[in-house]
């Protein structure tokens, strides 16, 4: 036997853990696949978002599964009204909420991230797609996206400084004809500090269909227990809700003796409710209209 050429490979532990964690990715493919009803979903290779998915079937299951069971009292309404997943990104919300609305309408500007948002929501009969932005004024408006994580960014609308600059199509939700618009129950909202403008957009909208609206809201936004879109919903006669867990320990050794803690006692999950809002991150904060007050116990 003649050798042409060889090297010697020195990361073949690190090869080998891999390939191991690989293994049991592929392994409960099934399981995961099952949990999405069969329907796969793209994502960007090596990304956030799309390690979660492998891991566990959805990105934010465990937020969206709580969150849902909170609202479980509001699914009958749910199942015959209309989503509206604003900044839909791949279209992993639009998936789970495919299975909780009778329609949903889903909206992303950016068109790398689109092109996956279509793929993924092709098969579902109930969801259409939107390539645009929404807002308080009808135009075009500068998407700033980091092109090495385009679905993990959050795009911002207006911001300097990222790596792309794209002119997208931008709509407000009151000006837009949808389909069944009459019968929006659920908004979600995830647009990076866009959120006010997009409720300015809306406001007739959410005034006369009264639907229980979700938002991305970042700590320093808030002033005096409120930010510029709760004071918005607030005047409208909103009240809000968010998930309460325990405040994570400043030092290494504490979070992982809570973790610890975790695994073995499981996970406390609760939604609370106060005048004033913590100035902290929220990935989901709940803005609950006067007319589910009652039934959520607000």
């Amino acid at each position: 036997m003649k050798t042409l050429w060889a090297k010697t490979q020195t990361d073949t532990v690190s090869r080998f853990v891999n390939l191991k964690m690989a293994d049991r990715v592929t392994r409960r493919s099934d399981r995961l696949l099952a949990l999405r009803k069969n329907r796969q979903m793209a994502v960007f290779a090596n990304s956030y978002i799309g390690v979660l998915v492998n891991q566990f079937g959805y990105f934010e299951h465990e937020d969206l599964e709580t969150l849902f069971d909170w609202l479980s009292p509001l699914h009958t309404t749910f199942r015959q009204g209309v989503a509206l997943d604003i900044g839909a990104n791949i279209g992993n919300h639009a998936m789970w909420f495919s299975d909780h609305f009778s329609h949903v309408h889903a909206f992303e500007p950016n068109p790398r991230t689109y092109g996956l948002l279509a793929f993924n929501a092709a098969p579902l009969p109930g969801v259409t797609t939107h390539q645009m932005g929404l807002g308080d004024q009808k135009g075009e408006l500068t998407l700033s996206a980091d092109v090495l994580h385009p679905e993990v960014s959050s795009l911002r609308l207006g911001t300097p400084g990222l790596a792309d600059q794209i002119m997208v199509r931008v709509e407000t939700l009151d000006d837009l004809t949808l389909e069944r618009k009459e019968d929006v129950c659920f908004i979600k909202i995830d647009v990076e500090g866009f959120e006010e403008q997009v409720l300015r957009g809306g406001r007739a909208t959410i005034a006369s269909t009264q639907p229980l609206i979700v938002m991305e809201q970042h700590g320093s936004e808030f002033s005096d227990g409120a930010s510029p879109s709760t004071r918005l919903l607030e005047e409208m006669g909103y009240k809000f809700a968010w998930e309460h867990r325990k405040p994570l320990s400043s030092n290494w050794l504490g979070r992982r003796l809570a973790e610890i803690q975790e695994m073995v006692a499981g996970r406390r999950c609760a939604y609370v409710t106060s005048a004033r809002i913590p100035a902290v991150n929220y990935t989901m904060l709940v803005a609950v209209p006067p007319r589910f007050q009652e039934l959520l116990g607000i």
